[in-house]
């Protein structure tokens, strides 16, 4: 609306002048009028110039049809037609490159990313990145060469800053400043060298004005001027030095040459002149043959000088005179010779030893050495022998024989042949080879018959083969065999010519024998593969995976070889038997050779066949196909070859990305079709043609027709298996997705769905009719076991509709139930039996399709058998009497002794139902003792099906727990093909392995067996149970890698190809190791830091990212069954220096993510952008791993784990914890002073780092994220849950599926244990003021240890007992369990066995290490501990925090927590370097540091704190003895100084500190008790003993000594025993107080005595505490206590001996023994103040003590030593009573002396 009511059209739109109504304009108009392309504006915004009424793109913009709008172009163009492709360029620093439609940038100029080009330095020609990096330099002009990327001057010339390069002088080869200051000289040109920046001649030249050096004459070393002024002299050159007169002359004995140079004079001159033997005089030597100086000292005539002796030499008998050597001749010696110097001797003659000529043989023209030594022959002859020519011999004439017709050359007669003639052989006699014959007329042999090895013109000599030669010289056939034509050989009972051909099927070989084979012949006790037995190693390889040999059941003269897995036998292949296997029939011999064993081919050979799985409905060209093979025949059981793809397309839609796909299939021999999203068009037809033929060459095509919609409606797919048994729960899987093809996001619909069985060939119906409306994607509907009929087909339809868009489609599946037969199991029966003993054998059969359970069917029969194996027999009794064998009753029974030992039986059974049987043998060797049955638990799934090789298999041991004691081991012994492949030694009666694990390679059939053990330690036998069991072979596959580089975040395809199999389909894998060492852990199974690019997927077709790294690419392939094979391979990856400030991450997938963090951390950690970056891709996938897929949460635990270790390993130094802590303190160890310093010095900018904490993290923060992770570890544990719950439903059944997924969730909790280690880092960093949030934070680390031990309770089933450690290392957090069997432990922990060890299952120890401890947090906490250990000026280290848990399993899932240890064992809580020898600290950094624990149950304790010196640290281990928490509190010493200053004494201050209690310590109360106790009983006993004397006294003085003194009558010795019972009251320490009388130690001192004997013991109790750990406190109480105590005795003994002295000596003895309990009084407090335990440890264990030694003292030890005084007092009284001089008599006397003793022995007479 307008002003004045007029309404115009919105901008955009202008108004229709025939309709009145408003039309849009064309989008690239603002405004237009009368027509939509009439602009009348533009929008400048979206960069629009208006030109003619048209809306155009501004210049530097160009129009996208697709996005329709006008973008900018590339910033080089300034126009363009796309962004890339430029149509004009800024002609100042760009030229415009026509072919390419690009803008670089001129010569002279280089890149920097912007409009125009940056000018490259004055050097360059050109450059590129910056002015001086020189890409191209102008060497004709500028004189300049590139080097490096810099434009340096050529040799000869130097930079003076410009452009060009200035020449140098001509002597400098290069220089610099100057042309005269050279750098560097032409040494070889003109012979110069550097000196001081100037070119000078070399020694030996001199300089004569040119630039070449001349070279000085050789007289002089140097010379100066001219060549012969020398300035030196080379004396070693046999000159003198005259160069003071600049001459050079030669030594006497020498003459310079023409060259100047020295050279010796001849031998026999003294001096010379010009040449050496030009003598200017002689050497004189007697008889040195040589004349005067006047001849020129030259030799006398028959001489000659050699040049080196002085002496003349004689020359050589041929010369008459001669020169320089004694053959060199001048003259010859005679007629017979001519021709010197040579002096040859004349033709016909030849020289001789003695030098004399003479005559040759007659043969010879000329000779050497010999007459027959011929050089030149006579005519007629040839050769260097002068022989005759072929076919002539010497007969000693002068013409030369001829030879015979055999001979082509021969010697001394015609018929002594040397070589033959023609193809004849073995000279002399030249016969014909064999085979063949002489007809003496040609010269050739004539070949014999086929028959004959060797013939004449009569006949066969010898027969070829086995033929045996008739008197008619004829090769007839042995007899009873049976020939052909086309060998020699015949057939015989050891002989066998085969005709082996492929089968027209091509599955086996039909190998063809002219006899009947003896099947009986195969049979052994054995129950090994036939092939095995008969056929060698190479032909069982090329016959494939397990083949099978089979004699024909009709014709036994065919021996099919049926082809395993992939075979690689084809035409022309030798199959190798192996001797003395094959037997006849009607034969004694067995089968020694095989004549004709190449393979031949079919006769008709059948075409391969091809059907695929096409849908009837179009497909979804936005979404993932899969056209898998529905069948694959005649093929000969192994990939087809030549295969070559084509298509057709119908349709309007173009053929999408078919070109390369088709490529893709060709170039890698595929047949299935995964077809990736957007390889089809839309709404197409495809046809696709594929031409493929067998190993035999038979061609054959297949076509497939595909159809496909525009993507609006959805993909069905069904994921089932094709077979299954009856007692399996069938699973129907399907998904539904509906994929947008623009977001590629599923959408679905809400679809109405119905599944039900349609069709079934015979049996029980499914009765499955599923309904729902949903638009979940995956649906499991089950079958229940026992539904379905064996050998039926059924067939089942889903029908999805969606009524909003009247879509309706409908699908089929159809799956087969395949029978599993019968089981029948011999129970009690072990292979070996003790024939001493009765045996019970019971047979338990079952119908493995019906739910009967053994021995309940009543349709199921059975027929029971007995073969004696040593007789082939029937099994006879020790009578030689049939044994009785009850043929239909499942229990046999064999008495003892009724059977002969080393008799082996097979006894079968045959089990019958509904016309199908089956046969299952035991064989049983008696002998004279036997293996102990032993019961196993396992599923009984293992009997009924094929196992998988991945599948993790669990037994328990059944053992009686009579028996548990007794167990020595457990063993299982794997083996395979009669081989032993593994004995494994489980820790625990339950043990869990695969079979991958241990052995990969299964090629020599299916069955394994595996024998269960008991080593008993009361048996020599063991008990045993075996187990058969069959395996689920792997697929066959290969994989191909397809890279066209193999630089890092680039695509890599890699493709498996696998051999069609009934088990399909297949699931695909695909994990990557990044280093070797990795990999060769992954395959020991010591650990795993894989990653799972791509979890098991339908598509076999993976496209990767990798880093730079030694790359182990490992694809996994799993059949439906759940068998995988594994296959790998090595990628290098080139290296790449990556730009990370140009990386964009945020919006890419998870691969991507995970590939460039892990490329960062791996090869570009030191640029901190790049290592930026990694680390907020690490933070980003934490955050949203509780979004991903089940997949990528898989891929991003993993990553989580192994960047965790790359950041540990690489960038360790710059963890935040260790920065904190090393800019809030400092800590070390004063090594030389023995002290903890811990200095808290806290940074100026401490405030800005809180602030800095504080923005990152806080208690909101932290409190969110530990929410996430429980509820991500919840979601966890929910899931392994129901996985768990799904395993259990099929008992026989376990799908490798939901194993793989449960492991993962196992894989992902253990690693949520980083993530906990995340939180523990952030609750470090977080710096609270005020209690309340301290315990907030106290609060949160209680959840995460609460919450780490809840993820350890859920993993731990992962740990195997006596196996690996589980393990995870994070920044501040480490967590480690391992379960160990009882017997491990032990020896770990140097235990000894108990009896009750063997009640315990295994031991499970969990370790977690805190490298922060939040306790000290809790000021409830604090003061908890201080009161309850006394320690109120102590403080909780934040250092470290441990938890050690030991648990006692009883059984897998029973455990009882140990709270307490007999030993103590040793955890490391601190590890602080040494002080620097400069450090400065104050007093009050100094600390002391103590170990605490609180137990289990809440307790606190003082543990052992220990220092363990090393090179540059000191470790602060702590010894404890209960389980639980371990940490450091730590006191500064200042306080402790601070207290021993106040007090003169130590015990008030302490006792005041702890505030000790009488109700805490009960035993001050006693020990103060007892002090009193005794002086009032020693000052009662004493006035007693004082009143008793003065009445002694009056005794005394009335002079009637027969009321006092008595003598006893002598008797014979009573006895040991009987004296110790009539005195031991007497003696005994304590019972004496109460019976002694004598008159010297009295009573009042014994009890005195007795009391401070007594005060010692709680005194010796708290010492004992403190200082000693539990076990050395009990030994205290059997040991050394009572070793203190018989000390004190000792002491005591001597004291009594100064009493005896009376008077004031013996009141300075009681005075002693008081003070001495008032001593034992203050040594008890201050121990007990000194206590690190809680009084009531204390109290208990002064009790225990205190009772301990009471009991053991006196009513133990002190009997024992009261009956060794009575032995010793027996053997030393009569030496005493003699008077003997015996000291150690004497000295034995004076401790055990006793009045007691004194008195009875007197009256006794030992003899």
């Amino acid at each position: 609306m307008k002003p004045g009511n007029i309404c115009v059209c919105f901008d955009g739109y202008f108004e229709n002048s025939v309709t009145l109504s408003c039309n849009k304009c064309d989008n690239s108009c603002k405004t237009c009028e009368f027509l939509p392309n009439n602009c009348t504006s533009c929008d400048e915004v979206l960069h629009y110039d208006k030109q003619q009424n048209h809306c155009v793109c501004k210049s530097a913009y160009f129009y996208n049809a697709t996005s329709k709008l006008c973008e900018a172009c590339n910033f080089t163009c300034k126009e363009c037609s796309s962004q890339n492709k430029c149509t004009e360029c800024d002609q100042e620093t760009r030229y415009f490159d026509d072919q390419n439609l690009k803008c670089p940038c001129q010569n002279g100029y280089f890149e920097v990313n912007l409009y125009k080009c940056q000018q490259c330095d004055l050097s360059c020609q050109s450059c590129i990145t910056s002015s001086k990096h020189c890409t191209s330099c102008d060497t004709i002009l500028y004189n300049r060469i590139l080097n490096n990327n810099q434009c340096i001057c050529l040799d000869g010339y130097y930079d003076v800053g410009i452009s060009m390069c200035q020449k140098c002088n001509g002597v400098c080869k290069t220089c610099q400043i100057s042309s005269f200051n050279c750098n560097s000289c032409y040494q070889d040109e003109h012979i110069r060298v550097l000196v001081n920046n100037q070119c000078i001649c070399q020694n030996g030249y001199f300089d004569n004005g040119s630039l070449l050096c001349q070279k000085c004459s050789n007289e002089c070393l140097t010379c100066s001027g001219s060549e012969n002024h020398c300035t030196s002299c080379d004396v070693n050159q046999k000159r003198i030095d005259q160069s003071a007169i600049y001459r050079c002359p030669c030594i006497t004995g020498f003459y310079s040459d023409q060259d100047k140079i020295c050279q010796k004079c001849n031998i026999k001159c003294a001096s010379c002149i010009n040449q050496n033997d030009q003598c200017l005089s002689c050497k004189f030597l007697i008889g040195n043959n040589r004349l005067s100086l006047s001849q020129n000292c030259d030799c006398k005539s028959g001489y000659y000088d050699d040049g080196i002796q002085l002496i003349c030499q004689i020359c050589n008998a041929k010369c008459k005179t001669c020169q320089n050597t004694s053959t060199f001749c001048l003259q010859c010696i005679d007629s017979l010779r001519f021709n010197p110097p040579d002096c040859f001797c004349l033709d016909g003659y030849f020289e001789d030893e003695q030098q004399t000529c003479q005559p040759c043989n007659n043969e010879c023209g000329t000779c050497i050495t010999k007459p027959q030594n011929c050089l030149t022959c006579k005519p007629g002859r040839i050769t260097v022998q002068c022989i005759c020519q072929d076919g002539y011999f010497e007969a000693g004439l002068q013409l030369c024989l001829k030879c015979d017709l055999q001979c082509n050359t021969c010697n001394q007669t015609s018929q002594n042949c040397l070589t033959c003639k023609g193809d004849r052989i073995n000279p002399p006699n030249c016969s014909c080879p064999q085979g063949f014959f002489d007809d003496l007329i040609n010269d050739d042999c004539q070949e014999c018959n086929s028959l004959c090895q060797t013939c004449d013109l009569n006949g066969c000599i010898t027969c070829a083969g086995n033929r045996i030669l008739s008197n008619e010289l004829t090769c007839d056939p042995p007899q009873h065999s049976i020939c052909n034509d086309i060998t020699p050989w015949c057939s015989t009972c050891e002989i066998a010519v085969l005709n082996i051909r492929i089968s027209d099927d091509l599955k086996y070989l039909i190998v063809q024998f002219d006899f009947p084979l003896n099947d009986q012949s195969l049979s052994s006790q054995i129950q090994q593969n036939v092939c095995y037995q008969i056929l060698s190693n190479i032909t069982l390889n090329q016959l494939g995976l397990n083949p099978k040999c089979k004699i024909d059941d009709i014709d036994t003269k065919l021996l099919y070889l049926y082809f395993g897995d992939n075979p690689t036998i084809i035409e022309g292949d030798s199959i190798e038997f192996i001797p003395n296997t094959l037997t006849q029939l009607n034969c004694n011999s067995k089968l020694q050779m095989f004549i004709l064993t190449n393979v031949n081919p079919p006769q008709n050979p059948v075409s391969p066949i091809l059907e695929y799985n096409v849908p009837e409905v179009s497909l979804n060209p936005c979404d993932d196909n899969i056209i898998s093979r529905q069948s694959q025949s005649n093929d000969g059981l192994r990939g087809l070859r030549n295969i070559i793809w084509t298509y057709q397309v119908e349709g309007s839609f173009g053929t999408g990305n078919l070109d390369n796909f088709i490529q893709s299939q060709t170039s890698f021999q595929l047949i299935d079709l995964n077809l990736d999203a957007s390889t089809l068009p839309i709404q197409s037809n495809i046809t696709f043609i594929v031409r493929y033929s067998n190993f035999v060459g038979q061609q054959s095509q297949s076509l497939i027709k595909l159809s496909t919609h525009s993507g609006s409606d959805p993909t069905v797919r069904f994921n089932v298996k094709k077979q299954f048994y009856t007692f399996q729960v069938i699973n129907l899987i399907f998904t539904i997705s509906k994929i947008n093809c623009l977001t590629k996001i599923i959408q679905n619909s809400n679809y109405q769905i119905s599944l039900y069985e349609q069709f079934r060939t015979f049996g029980s119906p499914s009765e499955l009719n599923y309904q729902t409306v949903s638009s979940q994607i995956e649906y499991k509907i089950k079958i229940p076991s026992y539904k379905l009929t064996p050998k039926a087909l059924y067939t089942f339809q889903l029908n999805v509709t969606d009524t909003l868009t009247n879509y309706f489609s409908s699908f089929q599946t159809i799956i087969e139930i395949i029978p599993a037969g019968f089981l029948c199991k011999f129970n009690r029966v072990q292979p070996v039996q003790d024939y001493q003993k009765d045996l019970k054998m019971l047979i338990e059969c079952q119908d493995l399709d019906s739910n009967y359970l053994a021995n309940q069917d009543p349709e199921l029969t059975i027929n029971v058998a007995c073969v004696d194996l040593t007789t082939n027999n029937i099994c006879l009794d020790i009578k030689s009497q049939k044994i009785k064998v009850n043929k239909t009753d499942f229990e046999q029974n064999i008495f003892k002794y009724s059977i002969k030992p080393y008799t082996v039986q097979s006894w079968k059974v045959t089990a019958f139902k509904n016309g199908s049987n089956q046969t299952f043998e035991q064989i049983i060797v008696y002998l004279e003792d036997n293996f102990k049955d032993l019961n196993m638990n396992y599923s009984q799934g293992y009997l009924m099906r094929p196992i998988n090789n991945y599948e993790q298999l669990n037994f328990t041991y059944l053992i009686s727990i009579a028996d548990q004691p007794m167990i020595l081991e457990y063993s299982i012994a794997i083996i395979y093909d009669f081989e032993v492949l593994a004995i494994l030694q489980p820790g625990c009666y339950s043990y869990q392995f695969r079979l991958f694990d241990h052995y990969e390679q299964f090629n020599q059939g299916n069955n394994i067996n595996f024998k269960f053990l008991v080593q008993f330690i009361n048996s020599i036998m063991p008990a045993q149970h075996n187990l058969k069991i069959t395996l689920n072979q792997p697929p066959q596959c290969i994989i191909n890698i397809d890279s066209k580089n193999n630089q890092p975040l680039t695509f890599i395809n890699v493709i498996s190809n696998c051999l069609f199999s009934i088990d399909n389909p297949f699931k695909y894998q695909l994990r990557i190791l990044l280093n070797e060492q990795d990999y060769i852990d992954y395959q020991k199974r010591l650990s795993d830091f894989s990653l799972v690019l791509n979890s098991f997927q339908s598509s076999n077709k993976f496209q990767i990212l990798l880093p730079y790294s030694q790359i182990y690419v490992i694809v996994q392939i799993m059949d439906s069954d759940g068998s995988i094979k594994n296959i790998e391979k090595e990628i290098k990856m080139d290296k790449i220096d990556l730009n990370c400030s140009t990386i964009f991450y945020k919006n890419a997938n998870l691969r991507y993510q995970v590939t460039l963090a892990l490329e960062i951390i791996l090869n570009h950690h030191q640029k901190q952008i790049c290592l930026n970056i990694s680390n907020k891709i690490l933070t980003l996938i934490k955050e949203q791993i509780s979004i991903y897929t089940f997949q990528d949460q898989e891929l991003a635990y993993q990553f989580i784990k192994i960047y965790t270790r790359l950041s540990l390993q690489i960038i360790s130094k710059i963890q935040v914890q260790r920065i904190l802590s090393e800019s809030l303190y400092q800590q070390c160890y004063d090594l030389q002073n023995s002290k903890f310093i811990i200095t808290n010095q806290y940074l100026l900018n401490e405030q800005l780092l809180l602030q800095y904490d504080e923005e990152q993290y806080n208690y909101t923060y932290l409190q969110t994220k530990v929410n996430q992770l429980q509820n991500q570890v919840s979601n966890l544990i929910k899931d392994k849950f129901q996985v768990e719950l799904e395993i259990i439903e099929d008992p026989l059944f376990l799908l490798e599926s939901l194993s793989q997924r449960r492991q993962i969730i196992l894989n992902s909790l253990q690693v949520s244990i980083l993530l906990l280690d995340d939180a523990f880092s952030i609750l470090s960093k977080i710096i609270q003021t005020d209690d309340n949030s301290n315990l907030q934070l106290f609060n949160i680390g209680s959840q995460l240890l609460k919450l780490l031990n809840t993820i350890s309770d859920q993993i731990n089933v992962q740990a195997q007992v006596d196996g690996n450690e589980l393990k995870v290392d994070g920044n501040i957090l480490q967590w480690k369990l391992i379960r160990l069997s009882k017997k491990t432990f032990n020896k770990l922990a140097n235990l000894e066995s108990a009896f009750t060890d063997h009640f315990i299952a295994f031991i499970e120890k969990i370790q977690i290490t805190i490298a922060f401890n939040f306790y000290n947090l809790s000021s409830n906490y604090l003061t908890d501990l201080q009161t309850k250990l006394n320690k109120s000026y102590h403080q909780i280290d934040q250092s470290k925090l441990l938890e050690v848990n030991l648990r006692n399993y009883k059984n897998l899932y029973r455990y009882v927590n140990q709270e307490n240890f007999t030993v103590k064992y040793n955890v490391q809580l601190l590890n602080m370097t040494y002080c620097d020898e400069k450090f400065k600290y104050d007093k009050k950094d100094v600390y002391e540091f103590s170990c605490v624990q609180q137990s289990i149950n809440g307790y606190f304790e003082i543990c052992d704190l220990n220092k363990i010196q090393e090179n540059s640290t000191i470790r602060i281990l702590c010894s404890c003895k209960q389980f639980g928490k371990i940490f450091l509190i730590k006191k500064p010493i200042i306080e402790i100084n601070v207290q021993n200053k106040s007090n003169n004494s130590i015990e008030i201050p302490e006792i005041a500190k702890k505030q000790l209690f009488i109700f805490e310590q009960p035993f001050i109360l006693v020990q103060s008790i007892l002090i009193c106790f005794s002086i009032l009983v020693y000052y009662q006993l004493l006035i007693v003993e004082m009143k008793s004397k003065q009445q002694y006294g009056n005794i005394m003085s009335s002079d009637d000594f027969s009321k006092i003194e008595k003598k006893e009558p002598l008797r014979c010795y009573p006895g040991d025993l009987l004296i110790f019972k009539d005195n031991f009251k007497y003696i005994h320490q304590f019972f004496s107080i109460f019976y002694c009388d004598d008159e010297i130690i009295k009573k009042s001192y014994r009890c005195l005595q007795f009391f401070t004997e007594l005060s010692f013991l709680i005194p010796m109790a708290i010492c004992s505490i403190n200082l000693f750990s539990d076990t050395i406190i009990l030994n205290m109480v059997f040991f050394i206590n009572f070793s203190i105590i018989l000390i004190m005795r000792i002491i005591f003994k001597l004291f009594q001996a100064a009493y005896r002295f009376g008077g004031k000596i013996a009141m300075f003895i009681i005075l002693i023994m008081i003070l001495l309990q008032v001593f034992t009084y203050v040594l008890f407090i201050f121990s007990l103040i000194n206590s690190t335990q809680n009084s009531t440890y204390i109290n208990i264990q002064i009790c225990l003590i205190l009772g301990g030694i009471i009991i053991l003292t006196y009513l133990i030890y002190d009997p024992i030593t009261v009956f060794v005084r009575i032995l010793l007092y027996k053997q030393i009284i009569a030496s005493i009573k003699n008077k003997l001089l015996n000291p150690m008599h004497h000295f034995i006397y004076f401790f055990i002396q006793h009045y007691k003793l004194d008195e009875i022995f007197d009256t006794i007479i030992i003899f």
